[in-house]
């Protein structure tokens, strides 16, 4: 290899073994990472083609949903404080984590709150932002439900295209059949109503935020 070849930095990287492999549910806690929560939302958006609102006078884009990113997130679209994104690398969470000498950059800021304003911030981008939903806002991109409501009526297959398109087909068993359970329990529901309810929830699950 020769110092400085870009060409032989990208060789590494999409011939590294963990690049190559299929994601492993079972590999323990030495493989994988927290995926980050402007990537958790901007792959949903790209798995279901989200489209923007129209820009303001100024040709921005709104992405909020009433409050800012960074605020509901703990992190925003280039707003990082430095070169480190926006938590050390080798921060070690206390505990478990710590203990066993792992470490988890992505945990440094998740907390309690958090955890919390992530959820409504998911929520405001599924449950409050579709295509085809009476008065939509004009603050954030809305969702479009289209592949998720032709299956309405087909449980199943509705949760086989959630797997497809944001998990890979690495969806667990366990939320498989969670999903599929409340999408029946949802039988007098509207279309849109159990479409972003599986979207919503798949949002929230370990399946989702862990990448692997």
């Amino acid at each position: 290899t020769s110092y400085g070849d870009l060409g032989d930095v990208i060789k590494a990287i999409l011939l590294d073994n963990e690049a190559r492999q299929a994601p492993v549910l079972t590999a323990g806690d030495s493989y994988g990472k927290l995926r980050e929560p402007v990537l958790r939302l901007t792959a949903m958006w790209r798995a279901f083609d989200a489209q923007p609102p129209a820009p303001d006078a100024y040709g921005e884009v709104k992405m909020t949903a009433g409050s800012s990113l960074i605020g509901a997130l703990a992190q925003g679209p280039l707003q990082s404080p430095s070169v480190f994104n926006f938590y050390v690398p080798d921060y070690q969470p206390p505990g478990a984590l710590a203990d066993a000498g792992r470490y988890a950059p992505e945990l440094e800021i998740v907390s309690e709150s958090t955890t919390y304003s992530t959820g409504n911030t998911w929520y405001n981008f599924t449950a409050r932002a579709y295509l085809g939903m009476s008065n939509p806002p004009v603050d954030r991109p809305l969702v479009n439900l289209a592949a998720l409501t032709a299956n309405a009526t087909a449980p199943a297959a509705m949760v086989a295209t959630i797997n497809q398109r944001l998990l890979y087909g690495s969806m667990s068993p366990m939320l498989q059949a969670t999903l599929t359970g409340m999408l029946i329990n949802l039988n007098g529901a509207s279309a849109a109503e159990k479409a972003w309810s599986a979207l919503y929830l798949t949002m929230l699950s370990p399946d989702y935020a862990t990448q692997r």
